[in-house]
């Protein structure tokens, strides 16, 4: 393997550096354009850790360990930078890595980057009038492009700040093979493992970043109310966790309700075995990574899932519970209690979400803008799959 001397031990040579450690979105992508034929290097703060080389939190196959890197420090970064041809920001990092030598990147040679948005840095933070917010639109609008989800918050965002250089892929998710389990038994299970959160308790003005669940709770009452055999478990996690847990005692539903405490992915993973049915969302509109995961494991989800933001991405509706108002979610859970049809609407699930998202998709074309800002050579492409 080629090395560059890189003052504390050789540090591998690559074309692209990422960053932005959100939910291992940095890893996730390196290794997808590792497996497209980019040399990657990744950058962690001591803050985001460095992942078990024997257990990563994703499965890594084309991103080896000597790739990724703890970070040393502003100049420590910007020589890393200045290796490279490319930078893969995500959330923001690369503001928080270069430091205050954001302000001089033109005259630094800091390579173009572009930037990954996750969720409320570009429904929330892009639209602040505080210095954080100035900066992230300032870093926006120099990068080459910008990868945006289309929740129903972040089409709001862009119209309002008329930002033009943005692109919708569909993301290149590290999918798990299938876990052995028998599944679940008696009542059908509902997972609850968003964060709690309709915007009670952290209700600053601007905040849209918000799960919705309370009108999931609701109707779980009322479901139970009319005689359905269901229970949930819910994660103990988010900012209305207390109000959540005072509401579902006086629902006198409690007795359905099973805590869990927070957990990692890994873990999370193992807990789908136990459900029939995983919730998400109901404000964003899209999917976030949980859904996708859970789909993948042949769990019926219930989401919401707004019309415009899905149809910039896939043809035809995905094979999801998707419901929004507290009367659309009862519906849902009521109609929804036979076990076989909610595994067969899993398996199409599974099948739906291993085409869109456990594949390379839209990598061609997330790699070609790269080649088109960078001036680098289109690179072979290793495999279309990301593999089960």
């Amino acid at each position: 393997m080629t090395s560059e001397a890189g003052g504390a031990g050789d540090v591998p040579r690559a074309d692209v550096l990422v960053v932005g450690p959100l939910a291992n979105v940095d890893l996730a992508l390196a290794e997808a354009l590792s497996r497209n034929g980019l040399r990657c290097l990744v950058v962690r703060s001591a803050r985001a850790g460095m992942p078990d080389p024997a257990a990563p939190p994703i499965p890594l196959r084309h991103l080896t360990s000597d790739r990724i890197l703890a970070n040393r420090g502003h100049l420590w970064f910007l020589a890393r930078c200045r290796r490279v041809r490319f930078i893969v920001s995500a959330t923001g990092s690369l503001l928080g890595f270069l430091g205050p030598l954001w302000f001089l990147r033109r005259w630094l040679g800091i390579p173009p980057h572009m930037n990954i948005t996750t969720g409320a840095d570009i429904t929330e933070m892009a639209l602040e009038g505080s210095l954080k917010g100035f900066l992230f639109r300032r870093l926006l609008r120099a990068a080459a492009f910008n990868w945006i989800p289309t929740t129903t918050h972040a089409l709001a965002a862009l119209r309002r700040l008329r930002l033009t250089n943005v692109a919708f892929m569909r993301f290149p998710m590290p999918l798990r093979g299938m876990a052995d389990a028998a599944g679940p038994a008696g009542p059908v299970t509902y997972l609850h493992c968003s964060h709690l959160d309709w915007g009670l308790t952290d209700n600053k003005a601007g905040r849209n970043s918000t799960k919705g669940n309370d009108r999931f709770f609701r109707a779980f009452a009322r479901a139970v109310a009319d005689g359905a055999d269901i229970r949930c478990i819910v994660l103990d996690r988010g900012p209305d966790r207390i109000a959540a847990r005072e509401a579902l005692r006086r629902s006198g539903c409690e007795q359905r309700i099973e805590w869990r405490p927070a957990t990692d992915q890994a873990g999370l993973a193992r807990m789908f075995a136990e459900a029939d049915v995983v919730v998400d969302q109901f404000d964003a509109g899209f999917f976030g990574w949980t859904a996708w995961e859970a789909m993948s494991q042949a769990k019926a989800v219930l989401i919401h899932l707004d019309p415009e933001c899905v149809d910039l991405l896939y043809d035809g509706a995905p094979p999801v519970l998707s419901c929004r108002s507290e009367e659309e979610i009862l519906r849902q859970i009521m109609d929804h209690q036979d076990r076989e049809a909610l595994r067969a609407l899993g398996d199409a699930a599974r099948t739906w979400v291993w085409r869109n998202h456990g594949s390379d998709a839209d990598m061609a074309e997330f790699v070609f803008r790269i080649c088109v800002a960078s001036g680098l050579e289109p690179p072979g492409r290793a495999t279309a799959v990301a593999g089960r």
